[in-house]
C-alpha cells in the first residue's frame, strides 16, 4: 500500500532585483561625478562601525530619482513576500550615499536601520575572471570572490549566505531587501579603480 506524503515549506524572506535603464540613474551617476569631482567638499558619511571604505558620501540632489527607481521595487517585495504592511502605503527616502570602494576595503555583516534598503551598482571596475586569475597565483591565499552577500538562519538555527557575485556585468543592477537584513560586501583586489555603488533606505512616509 503505498503512503501519501505531504510537505510543508517553511516561508522565508529573500530579495528583489531589477536592472536600471541608463535614464533611470542618468541623475544619480550626475551628482555620483560631482562628488567624485569635489571629494573635499562633498559631504561625507560614515559607516566604520561596519567596514573599512573611507570614501563615502551623502548623497541629495538625485533623491527623486532614487526614489522612482526603488520603491516600485518595494512594491513588487511586498507582492512577493511577506514582510511589512500590506496594501497601497506612501514610501519616503530617509537616507542615500554612495560608496567609493578600492581594492582590499569591504563590510562585514551588519544590517539597515531602513524598514526597506537597496544596493545599486553604478561602476564595477573588474571581472569575475579577473579576480579568480588575481586570486590563483601562488602568492594569493584568497578563496573568495567579490561579491554582496545575504546572512540568514534557516529552519535549523544555522546561518546560510546567499551570495551574489557581483563584476562589471553588474553595473546598473540594483536588489532591494528589508533593512534588517543582514548582508556584507566582500573586497575585490584586481583593479586599482573605484567599486561605486549607491545605498540607502526606505521607510513609510
Amino acid at each position: 500500500m503505498s503512503t501519501e506524503h505531504y510537505y510543508g515549506n517553511f516561508p522565508n524572506l529573500g530579495f528583489v532585483g531589477a536592472t536600471l535603464s541608463e535614464e533611470e540613474v542618468s541623475t544619480i551617476k550626475a551628482e555620483i561625478a560631482d562628488i567624485q569631482a569635489n571629494f573635499d567638499t562633498a559631504e561625507q558619511i560614515h559607516h566604520s562601525h561596519a567596514g573599512n571604505i573611507k570614501k563615502e558620501y551623502t548623497l541629495t540632489k538625485s533623491l527623486p530619482a532614487i526614489f522612482d527607481a526603488v520603491v516600485p521595487l518595494v512594491t513588487e517585495y511586498q507582492k512577493v513576500f511577506d514582510f511589512g504592511l500590506k496594501g497601497e502605503h506612501q514610501y519616503a527616502i530617509s537616507t542615500a550615499w554612495v560608496n567609493f570602494q578600492i581594492k582590499h576595503e569591504f563590510f562585514t555583516g551588519h544590517t539597515h536601520q531602513g524598514l526597506f534598503s537597496f544596493a545599486l551598482w553604478v561602476q564595477v571596475p573588474y571581472t569575475i575572471a579577473e579576480e579568480q586569475e588575481y586570486c590563483s597565483t601562488q602568492d594569493k591565499y584568497i578563496n573568495t570572490i567579490p561579491s554582496f552577500n545575504f546572512h540568514y538562519t534557516d529552519a535549523l538555527g544555522r546561518i546560510r549566505p546567499w551570495v551574489i557575485p557581483v563584476d562589471s556585468t553588474f553595473e546598473n543592477k540594483i536588489v532591494v531587501f528589508p533593512g534588517p537584513m543582514t548582508h556584507s560586501v566582500n573586497p575585490f583586489y584586481s583593479s586599482d579603480g573605484y567599486r561605486i555603488a549607491v545605498s540607502g533606505n526606505i521607510d513609510y512616509a
